[in-house]
């Protein structure tokens, strides 16, 4: 019930549409670009409608404008009222409504086709818009309570403009055309607004239901169960992508957190021993009276479990250290060189008295990002473990050189080396080979080294043969060269 619960909340959130929510959003997305585009699409057909019908009636007017052009500019003829209004009437009965009047290059009225009150008022406006043109214009004007299209032409003669011709057709049967496909064509496109919106809504939500079911199934995946993964929808596409990426996270977690779990483990151990230890010959001591020779053994121990358990401490904070921290926000620079060189004086002191020669080849000036504490005790870690399992008349061998933009530190060994079975788990936390039982160690060494090499840019590759030795190459991006 209380899963039901929670699921009928989830699909409530998920079908409650905010101004804020990605669903609204991709529905007005699609809903406006669809409704745009049908806008487009409609004011087009318009247009393109309005302008055949306009081209059909612009064709004739033409052709009756041609015709009275013609006679005007014939030589013999001379323009009077009586032949004109006579003209007139005998080009145009065959077209009903159809005006025609013709002014001179000042605008005066020269001759009307039909009988109108006011033709001055009607031919002034027209005659405006053709005065400074020598092109034929067309123009819409409204005569009385009809709308008419007209053609106005200039007639030249010898060069110059000397009468204007305005042709009319009526386009009442156009402009009703036109109101009542504008009409048709608004309705049609109000249709379309509400399925359209409906259907970016449900589109909007099938595209993002798979996201909804993976955010489901991500809520109920914890540290508990992190083996469970995010079911592949197999859309092929981002969805799919997605799903991947959050399997891969999880895949990332969950051996972090077994990492983790097993360090804690590890750690709980190492710990665990050296304070038994502690505890018990405490309580021994106590048990009865001690001498003083018994009471300085006893502290000689306790002091060599302590040091012990310190340097364990010491490594896992260097562990941790480690991971804090990053090539990208690592903002120190050490001096490689005077690192290695002062690894060299330590080494021929760690060496004394085990019959092993130190021999070192160290390139001076190499800078490189870095912490110099905490990338000297790593180097010295490697520098320990070399001289630690190298054999009696033994030579190790410490070189630093720069090789392109990189600083190279090769730690070789003439020891006992590192099995096929350890070298890959030679970097594991609290891992310590087979052959190291009676050697002291925590098994963090090379682990802190490895963090905190990654950590200044660098990386460490170990190459190992039993029986002859150890070859640990550590390579730096050079920060500058000073000489």
């Amino acid at each position: 019930m209380e899963w039901d619960t929670k699921s009928a909340k989830r699909l409530s959130l998920y079908y409650r549409m905010t101004t804020n929510s990605i669903r609204f959003r991709l529905t007005a997305l699609y809903s406006s670009t669809l409704i745009f585009s049908l806008a487009i699409l409609f004011v087009s057909f318009f247009w393109v409608t309005q302008r055949e019908l306009y081209n059909h009636t612009d064709a004739t007017l033409q052709s009756h404008s041609a015709r009275i052009i013609t006679i005007l500019t014939q030589n013999q003829f001379q323009l009077d009222t009586q032949m004109s209004s006579q003209l007139l009437s005998d080009v145009f009965n065959e077209t009903p409504g159809m005006l025609v009047l013709i002014t001179n290059n000042q605008g005066d009225v020269l001759t009307i086709s039909q009988k109108i009150t006011g033709a001055e008022k009607i031919a002034l406006p027209l005659f405006n818009r053709t005065k400074d043109s020598n092109n034929p214009v067309f123009v819409n004007q409204a005569v009385g309570a009809m709308d008419m299209r007209f053609i106005l032409s200039p007639v030249s003669v010898n060069g110059s403009v000397r009468d204007i011709v305005m042709v009319g057709h009526p386009i009442d049967v156009i402009q009703q055309s036109l109101v009542a496909l504008y009409g048709s064509l608004t309705l049609v496109f109000l249709s379309f607004v509400i399925p359209t919106i409906v259907g970016g809504y449900m589109l909007a939500g099938s595209a993002l239901r798979p996201v909804a079911e993976i955010s489901r199934e991500m809520e109920e995946i914890n540290s508990e169960n992190l083996k469970r993964r995010v079911r592949n929808p197999q859309t092929h596409d981002e969805i799919e992508n997605l799903t991947h990426t959050f399997n891969s996270m999880l895949d990332r977690l969950e051996e972090s957190f077994t990492r983790e779990r097993q360090f804690i483990g590890d750690v709980a151990h190492e710990l665990k021993t050296p304070l038994t230890t502690l505890k018990t010959e405490i309580e021994v001591t106590l048990s009865r009276r001690r001498t003083d020779h018994e009471y300085k053994k006893v502290m000689t121990e306790l002091l060599i479990d302590t040091n012990h358990l310190s340097g364990t401490l010491t490594n896992i904070l260097d562990l941790a250290w480690s991971k804090t921290y990053s090539y990208e926000n690592m903002k120190d620079t050490v001096n490689i060189s005077a690192v290695i060189r002062e690894l060299t004086e330590i080494a021929q002191k760690l060496v004394y008295g085990k019959g092993v020669s130190i021999k070192s080849q160290v390139e001076q000036g190499l800078i490189v990002r870095g912490k110099k504490d905490k990338l000297f005790r790593a180097i010295l870690n490697i520098v320990d473990n070399a001289i630690k399992y190298s054999k009696s008349n033994g030579i190790v061998s410490i070189k630093l050189r720069q090789q392109e933009n990189q600083a190279v530190v090769r730690v070789k060994d003439t020891g006992r080396g590192i099995s096929k079975a350890d070298l890959p788990h030679i970097f594991d936390r609290f891992y310590r080979g087979s052959k190291t039982d009676k050697t002291l160690g925590s098994g963090l060494g090379l682990s802190i080294a490895q963090a905190v090499i990654i950590s200044c840019g660098g990386t460490i590759d170990i190459e190992s043969t039993l029986g002859k030795g150890t070859t640990i190459t550590i390579i730096f991006p050079l920060e500058l060269t000073t000489s």
